[in-house]
């Protein structure tokens, strides 16, 4: 595994030890909460916060610093030496229905732009109303359905 934290590459591998570029480490890590960790190494303590998580990305706070921290599996690393970014890969310019249902609510028209996490429209399904949430940052390009329409998993909602 691979963690980029800044601009900084570390070669990681965690089993039974932890070695970070080839050199084992052996921190003495105590849980404090859920996303809080003390961690004493070379007699220094350290509170670190796992602050966000989006997919692979985090952001860490270590005695109050921030840092971004993104994290590469092994498939990761074999599709970047092939020249594949992920990113790009799974980048979606349709947003599709979950399930089948009736659209109850379009908040957006052609030409809005919306951020990732904004609402997009509500699908009601097995009377549960279920709001259809953007996945990215863009502009929609195409409404393709309307309020009161039925509609069948993986039938386009709207494109960007």
């Amino acid at each position: 595994m691979e963690a980029i934290i800044g601009d900084k590459q570390f070669e990681l591998s965690i089993e039974d030890e932890i070695f970070i570029n080839g050199e084992e480490v052996q921190p003495d890590i105590r849980q404090i909460d859920e996303h809080k960790y003390s961690i004493i190494h070379h007699h220094k303590v350290y509170e670190v916060e796992i602050a966000a998580v989006d997919g692979k990305d985090y952001e860490v706070k270590v005695n109050g610093a921030v840092y971004p921290v993104q994290l590469k599996d092994k498939l990761d690393l074999v599709l970047e030496k092939l020249g594949i970014d992920q990113k790009f890969q799974k980048q979606n310019n349709d947003i599709k229905a979950p399930m089948p249902g009736l659209i109850l609510d379009v908040m957006v028209a052609a030409g809005d732009t919306v951020q990732k996490g904004d609402s997009i429209m509500i699908l009601e399904a097995m009377k549960m109303e279920n709001v259809i949430k953007s996945p990215v940052d863009g502009t929609i390009s195409e409404v393709c359905v309307s309020r009161n329409d039925s509609v069948d998993k993986n039938k386009v909602l709207c494109k960007f």
